[in-house]
């Protein structure tokens, strides 16, 4: 999610990248920091505390 983020930061799609940030922080508040979520169902799967979900703290930049 971050690489997407940061390419639609870079081409000024600031609406959408602060859309994909608010989402990714409900899918982290409803499972947790996780290796990945199912797009379907926003289900947490994987390693728990993983961290390449920790990006959502530059995502609110």
């Amino acid at each position: 999610k971050f690489l997407l983020w940061n390419g639609l930061k870079r081409h000024n799609e600031t609406k959408i990248a602060e859309e994909l940030t608010e989402k990714t922080l409900n899918l982290i508040k409803k499972s947790g920091f996780r290796e990945f979520y199912n797009p379907i169902i926003g289900e947490g799967g994987g390693a728990e505390n993983f961290g390449w979900s920790t990006l959502i703290l530059l995502m609110q930049k």
